[in-house]
């Protein structure tokens, strides 16, 4: 269990957009909540600088309130003028210090929301497919106002794209692959029924898809999403990429993860 943090930032309510491998439809989805008025959902890039701001807060954290009886007698001792001694790590309060790091390590996540609702759209977010577990779990703890809008697709058809985008390019690669998409599904099993949550089938997306906006929509508030959006296929900067076909090894490995799954 990670310790509690100095700093949460509860006035930060990002929807998250992400799923269990790439190649899953977190694009689309992406490319269809941009398109209401009210929403304005940034990309990737932001998505990695958000799980690089996670991981560093909460190491930090773990790192000093697990050593702050050492951090608190180092200070007082040189305080008191006792400066012979090995002082490289000398911090600063621990619980104001961590206070301090959080609010600066977040400040580029409230300019993302100050700048969507400056552009009239007030349900804002940012895309990043494949969130292990943990980065998700580290998300409900830091973040606590945020919801995530997880999409989910057939692990054979994940696998095709990937493989036609030359994400994976060995059998060690495609276990892996299929192993994190079963892994990050049992995750989201787990969390049952969560108003922070919203699940969304691709199949779903493309077989229903009135049915299907109007619960992201309610559940995003990205009112208004222009259905036609649906009807262009773009999976790559050059437009789109026609899925790869699987060897017998790859839909074997495929199949054990779907398996895996069905059982539990």
């Amino acid at each position: 269990m990670n310790p509690e943090p100095s700093f949460v930032p509860a006035d930060l309510d990002p929807l998250l957009v992400t799923s269990p491998t790439i190649r899953s439809g977190t694009t689309l989805l992406q490319r269809l909540l941009c398109s209401s008025p009210r929403a304005l959902i940034y990309g990737e890039m932001c998505g990695q600088d958000l799980r690089m701001t996670l991981n560093l807060y909460s190491s930090r954290t773990l790192i000093l309130t697990g050593n702050k009886e050492y951090y608190q007698r180092t200070m007082r001792q040189v305080l008191e003028g006792q400066v012979n001694d090995w002082i490289l790590d000398l911090t600063p309060d621990v619980e104001e210090y961590l206070a301090a790091v959080g609010r600066s390590s977040f400040s580029w996540l409230g300019f993302c929301r100050d700048y969507a609702h400056k552009m009239g759209r007030p349900a804002w977010g940012i895309k990043l497919p494949g969130m292990t577990p943990a980065l998700m779990q580290l998300i409900r703890q830091l973040l606590p106002a945020s919801r995530l809008l997880y999409i989910h697709r057939d692990v054979v058809d994940c696998l095709k794209s990937a493989k036609a985008a030359a994400a994976v390019r060995s059998l060690e690669e495609v276990k892996a692959f299929c192993q994190s998409w079963v892994e990050s599904l049992r995750y989201i099993r787990g969390l049952g029924a969560d108003a922070r949550l919203l699940v969304v089938s691709f199949a779903d997306l493309l077989a229903e898809p009135g049915k299907t906006l109007e619960r992201i929509a309610a559940f995003s508030g990205a009112v208004d999403m222009n259905q036609t959006v649906l009807e262009h296929k773009i999976n790559a900067y050059k437009g789109y990429t026609p899925p790869a076909d699987l060897t017998d090894a790859e839909r074997e490995i495929s199949a054990a993860g779907t398996a895996a799954l069905r059982v539990e």
